[in-house]
């Protein structure tokens, strides 16, 4: 959890100067406005780590946790699945993009907006998530 955070960091840390503290401010990616996302580079993240969560369920350990703290953390995963599933989205329709298509421009246009901005909004939720969970596991292994 504490690799996958410190991607998140360096994502986050990268974005154009206003642009990470606005999507901090408003929780999605949505409150961007055009200029705003041509900024943005198109993202097509490697897909994080989850091995991790996968052995620890299969382990046993996930009942020895409280429940609140196994809930959030069953959040924090989820919310990584969801970063993976939508990276590799990001791909298919880069794909599409960058040969002729028969699509309309307004597809076209979308198609671009969601390699540009489509696991922002998720990152930074899942960077919060992370942090709760590290932070009630460190306090557990005290």
């Amino acid at each position: 959890m504490e690799a996958n955070l410190k991607r998140k960091d360096e994502v986050i840390e990268h974005l154009p100067e206003g642009i990470k503290e606005k999507v901090e401010e408003n929780g999605d990616s949505a409150s961007l406005d055009e200029s705003e996302i041509k900024k943005l580079p198109w993202s097509f993240p490697k897909p994080y780590i989850i091995e991790a969560w996968h052995t620890f369920i299969l382990s046993g350990f996930a009942t020895k946790l409280p429940k609140d703290t196994l809930l959030k953390m069953h959040k924090a995963y989820d919310n990584i699945h969801s970063i993976n599933f939508l990276g590799d989205i990001s791909v298919s329709l880069f794909q599409i993009l960058s040969q002729q298509n028969r699509l309309d421009s307004d597809t076209n246009i979308t198609f671009d907006k969601f390699c540009r901005t489509g696991t922002l909004a998720q990152q930074f939720i899942s960077r919060k998530q992370s942090k709760q969970v590290i932070e009630e596991l460190k306090k557990l292994l005290k």
